[in-house]
């Protein structure tokens, strides 16, 4: 008889008394370890071919003023379960020096820079300790996440030096080309600094966090039920994807039984989120190459998705429709039956479009071999989502670890092995067939019930949760730590931003500027949810 793979037993046999002790939360296993074994450990479940684990996020918490210590948290996503494994480590008192496990995992190294800015722990090790979120003009030693910084801090910000900060390629020949942070029309701030030899692009630097927000500082001054609002407000064109991680996060902790049509209602949400998006991305990649016609198409077809989500909510975005326990809007029958005959309508015009994209030679000479990301690559970093599965990356949270109704629904997951602008342009309209399809499926199962259930335990203060949904990004990662009196004593919010624009800087490496606007949009990459 075969045995089954136990991820924890199999550590406890390898590194033994390194593992101080296990623990189990929501179903979720934790392995509490030295802090000098960090390295050796992570490493092995991410290489090992039983484990192929990658690194899903990573996160600090500060314990004060219950206990004088900082934790790191190391989830992983094991490669054929999917199953989730959490590495963690304490420091304590005025400790604050671990060693970094970027130079073995990649996905590591912004996440080990941004514990660095907003806790001040440092990642010892690591190829490139630049601020990451905390720009030159941010005064120094100020840790917005640390307990003791006050929310309502006023910062000074001091002049930067007049030297740029990042990583230079000299040569005979070289030359770089900034662009940003200020770009033209209504795009938020990203700096772009291209290192070129003639027309190919040897380097890419980016620096991003121009408009840094502070939300996760500012859900500490929210209560569990009242984080809602902030969290839809994460990425505007993510509103539900964000809200439904949280408030999924937020159930876990208080033990609510989500009602079965609320569930319903919440996939077919996510999917009108995902179709108004990828339908709009569709058109942003031609308007890329001069396609104005497929744009002007796909714009029309994106504002009639966004008609139907304020005829059923009142609101294009989807905002107020998420609750802590369910949902707010119970659309009548025949609203969601009109529903589904307008997404046909819409999907048979799409159709037509395709067709056209699909013979357009100059088009497709374009988009192929354009921003490869290669398998491998996207395994490194951790890379997720749309970008992710047109890599040859099988994943989507939607069939692996189904939430809201998936496990009642049937998931057709997309996917290439290409890794160019043409897969991830593919994948994106394979998506949009697929979205049609589901809310079509949700519309004629849709069972009765209540929309809204009630918390079953009040949690204890250092009680936490994750949660996570497949956004049309990709895969939203929520850590949710309760603190008193029902308030929030850590919320670390990821989206797939956050792991997906490194990759760009090794998918525009051998391609000419002009593509980098083509390269970009295929990604698709939110700057406001990437710079919490």
């Amino acid at each position: 008889m075969e045995t089954v793979f136990q991820p924890v037993e199999h550590l406890q046999s390898i590194f033994g008394p390194a593992i101080n002790r296990v623990s189990t939360d929501h179903g979720v296993p934790v392995v509490h370890v030295n802090t000098n074994q960090i390295l050796p450990i992570t490493r092995y479940i991410h290489i090992n071919e039983e484990f192929r684990g990658t690194l899903s996020l990573l996160w600090a918490v500060d314990h004060r003023p219950r206990e004088v210590r900082y934790e790191l948290w190391y989830l992983f996503t094991l490669g054929d379960s999917k199953d989730w494994l959490i590495v963690s480590t304490d420091l304590l008192g005025d400790e604050r020096l671990f060693e970094s496990i970027t130079p073995k995992i990649h996905a590591a190294n912004w996440y080990e820079r941004e514990i660095r800015d907003m806790f001040g722990l440092i990642a010892q090790g690591h190829p490139d300790l630049r601020r990451l979120v905390r720009h030159n003009h941010w005064p120094k030693g100020v840790h917005p996440l640390h307990k003791n910084f006050p929310c309502n801090s006023v910062l000074q910000w001091r002049q930067p030096p007049g030297s740029v900060d990042g990583h230079f390629i000299h040569g005979e020949g070289v030359f770089e080309v900034p662009v940003g942070p200020i770009h033209a029309g209504i795009i938020e701030p990203g700096h772009f600094r291209f290192t070129v030899a003639g027309e190919p692009i040897m380097h890419l630097d980016l620096q991003h966090f121009w408009k840094h927000r502070g939300v996760e500082k500012l859900f500490e001054q929210q209560t569990l039920s009242d984080g809602v609002v902030l969290a839809e407000r994460i990425s505007g064109d993510t509103t539900f994807g964000h809200s439904l991680t949280y408030c999924q996060a937020v159930e876990s902790l208080m033990d609510i039984h989500v009602p079965r049509r609320a569930r319903y209602l919440r996939s077919l949400f996510l999917e009108l989120e995902r179709l108004h998006n990828h339908i709009g991305d569709v058109g942003g990649i031609c308007n890329d190459t001069a396609y104005a016609l497929a744009h002007a198409h796909c714009s029309r077809l994106k504002e009639r998705v966004m008609q139907l989500n304020d005829h059923l909510t009142g609101s294009r975005f989807l905002r107020g429709v998420n609750c802590v326990g369910g949902v707010g809007i119970d659309p009548p029958a025949v609203q969601l039956s009109d529903t589904v005959t307008e997404l046909e309508r819409i999907e048979k015009d799409f159709s037509e479009l395709e067709q056209i994209i699909a013979v357009n030679a100059s088009l497709i000479d374009r988009f192929e071999n354009t921003g490869i990301v290669k398998k491998q690559t996207a395994w490194d970093h951790g890379v997720v989502g749309v970008v992710g599965r047109a890599s040859g990356i099988d994943r989507d949270l939607r069939r692996d670890r189904p939430f809201a109704a998936y496990d009642e629904l049937s998931v057709r997951v997309a996917g290439s092995i290409n890794g160019d602008v043409r897969a991830r342009v593919q994948v994106r309209m394979a998506e949009i067939h697929e979205s049609i399809r589901l809310i079509g499926e949700i519309q004629r199962t849709l069972p009765d019930g209540p929309l809204k259930g009630s918390r079953q335990v009040v949690p204890d203060p250092g009680a936490w949760a994750l949660s996570a949904v497949e956004g049309w990004r990709g895969e939203i990662v929520c850590f949710l730590m309760a603190g008193e009196h029902e308030g929030i004593h850590r919320c670390k919010v990821r989206d797939p931003s956050f792991v997906n624009w490194p990759a760009i800087q090794l998918a525009v490496i051998g391609n000419i500027i002009p593509d980098f606007p083509l390269i970009n949009k295929s990604f698709s990459l939110s700057y406001a949810g990437n710079d919490l």
